[in-house]
């Protein structure tokens, strides 16, 4: 393995950095490491900036080429200098999009995620969009449409992917700072049956998930799937499965 450099700084308060500046190949797989400085430890901040040659655009610019996101929290520095809009894309900002970048975000479980955008010396506008294509993708949420015009919020369902995109507004360009965060992600949900009296009644119940409206479905063949029932059902409360018009059957539980 070959160290490519490192560097520390200490500022007054006592409080240190480090820098590391290296050349990067596309395609290339790069291992960072950190530790503390004399052997301290302690919570960090850990930011990777990829500045493009002058004159070219960002790596991300395209959807194709959006960069992907993981975890409950993401801290992304960059910039749409050079970027430019595809044909079909959405509109990300009052207007129609003209120098968009992307990111693709999959959610690790469910509930409310948030992302905040910074912008020194131009407009930046972020939207979120579900879809597997520039030409497809539905709107979740923008910060044009929010209450507060650099913040946006939406609720995520575990493991689905969401493609997010930055431009500014007009024609505006620069360098940008956007968090994106799940603090309070709920786990997948785990799903119980339990044979109870009197003999062949059937129970479910489920934990690690919020409260809310389930949809259970029926089906004797896997194919053809029937409503059963709708019921606002809390984590661990049972649900008594209605029986299926066949010798054998199946079950499918919808949460929201």
């Amino acid at each position: 393995m070959t160290k490519r450099r490192s560097s520390g700084k200490e500022y007054p308060c006592g409080r240190r950095t480090s820098l590391i500046l290296f050349e990067a190949t596309q395609g290339t797989r790069y291992f960072i490491a950190v530790t503390g400085y004399a052997g301290t430890a302690g919570h960090f901040t850990l930011t990777l900036h990829l500045t493009p040659p002058a004159g070219s655009s960002p790596v991300n610019d395209a959807f194709a080429r959006r960069i992907p996101l993981d975890g409950i929290l993401s801290w992304v520095e960059a910039s749409n200098v050079g970027a430019t809009a595809e044909a079909g894309e959405p509109w990300v900002s009052v207007n129609a999009a003209r120098a968009t970048v992307w990111w693709s975000w999959r959610s690790p479980g469910w509930g409310r995620a948030y992302l905040r955008i910074h912008a020194g010396g131009f407009n930046a506008r972020a939207a979120v969009f579900s879809g597997s294509s520039v030409t497809n993708l539905q709107t979740i949420a923008t910060t044009a449409a929010s209450t507060k015009p650099n913040e946006l919020e939406f609720d995520a369902t575990g493991n689905t992917d969401y493609e997010i995109a930055v431009d500014g507004t007009g024609a505006d360009t620069g360098a940008f700072l956007f968090v994106l965060s799940a603090p309070a992600m709920q786990p997948p949900p785990q799903v119980a049956l339990a044979f109870e009296n009197p003999p062949g009644t059937l129970t479910l119940t489920y934990t690690g998930y919020t409260t809310g409206t389930v949809i259970l479905l029926g089906s004797t063949n896997l194919l053809d799937w029937q409503p059963l029932l709708t019921n606002q059902l809390a984590p661990g409360s049972p649900l008594l499965l209605p029986p299926l018009d066949s010798p054998s059957g199946f079950y499918q539980l919808r949460l929201p």
